[in-house]
């Protein structure tokens, strides 16, 4: 477990020293999404240590559909979890871990997928749960 605190340390000093706050969509994506729904789409958002990817509802859902034709096995999980995280650095320390947290992560995507809500996962600079997953009800801000 301290190995996985280390890497997710240095991916959260990696991305808080690059401006992964602001990865640009194109003009006509940006114009549509803020007219759509009035606020920013789901996706990635960093303050402070933290750096958190937000799933959108629709993504969400079709993780957890996917996975219901499948036997829930870890390798499924964290393929269909981890490698859609377009942010190459969180997605690998996603994959890193994910045998540790592959409770954890099932757990809180029923839980998101039954509220129609979006799954979550965050990296912050942190000793103790450097890498932790949750849920997000539709009425969140960021769950798009």
């Amino acid at each position: 477990m301290f190995t996985t605190t280390i890497i997710a340390s240095a991916i959260v000093l990696t991305l808080l020293g690059t401006d992964v706050r602001a990865q640009p969509a194109p003009a006509s994506s940006r114009v549509s999404a803020a007219n759509q729904s009035g606020t920013r789409p789901s996706g990635l958002r960093c303050s402070g240590t933290t750096c958190a990817y937000y799933f959108s509802r629709v993504r969400t859902a079709s993780i957890k559909t996917r996975l219901e034709g499948t036997e829930w096995t870890t390798q499924a999980v964290a393929q269909l979890i981890c490698v859609g995280v377009p942010n190459k650095i969180i997605a690998a320390a996603c994959l890193m871990s994910f045998s540790y947290l592959y409770d954890k992560a099932r757990t809180h995507l029923i839980d998101a997928y039954d509220q129609r809500g979006c799954l979550v996962l965050r990296v912050r600079l942190s000793f103790r749960k450097a890498i932790t997953f949750s849920s997000v009800p539709p009425a969140d801000d960021n769950c798009r």
